[in-house]
């Protein structure tokens, strides 16, 4: 009986272990609309599209933990054209994701 313990202990840890493996691999996943937001007439920043952001902490494959935010992409506009672009994260919460929802 004790083996059939330590056996299911080690599988357990196995599992947690390349959860959080798993998890610090996949890439950020962020979705954002696709509006065309141009630069003209403006100088600084303007913002654009709304965005989605996943970040998965620990993934099994049935039970994923994800740090979900919403977002905002900001544009940087100078001369009529864009200079670049960031996307500012808000209202960040953790989820329970089951069988690979939302990748």
């Amino acid at each position: 009986m004790k083996k059939g313990y330590k056996i299911t202990v080690i599988i357990l840890l196995i599992i947690i272990v390349l959860g959080f493996a798993i998890g610090f691999l996949i890439p950020e996943i962020w979705a954002c609309t696709a509006l065309g937001c141009p630069c003209t007439n403006i100088e600084g920043e303007r913002e654009c599209n709304s965005c989605d952001i996943s970040n998965y902490i620990f993934v099994t494959g049935v039970i994923n933990l994800v740090n979900s935010c919403d977002g905002q992409e900001i544009l940087s506009c100078s001369n009529n054209e864009q200079v670049g672009k960031r996307i500012d994260k808000n209202n960040c919460g953790y989820e329970l994701r089951f069988f690979f929802q939302g990748i």
